[in-house]
């Protein structure tokens, strides 16, 4: 997939549906974190964090942040999400 210098995907890959996703295993569940464009539901770009619960799957919370056509922003999101859960981004 193709990536931009700072290791992003690249704008016509998110617009083309690819989301740019993290995930990782926790004592309080699965988090999933993704940079996804969807023009009609979202309005364009958008952070989504969703945590399923390690103990009962059909628990879960979503947060999503939209930013429209502001991709700076939402990766600078993204990354903020990623660290704040022990990742790199």
């Amino acid at each position: 997939m193709p990536r931009n210098r700072q290791g992003f995907l690249k704008a016509d890959a998110l617009r083309n549906g690819i989301p740019d996703q993290y995930a990782t295993a926790r004592r309080d569940g699965v988090h999933i974190v993704e940079i996804v464009h969807d023009h009609y539901l979202y309005g364009g770009f958008a952070v989504r964090h969703c945590i399923t619960n390690a103990d009962d799957a059909e628990d879960w919370e979503q947060t999503i942040t939209q930013y429209g056509t502001d991709l700076p922003a939402a990766r600078l999101e993204f990354k903020r999400v990623v660290k704040s859960l022990g990742g790199r981004a």
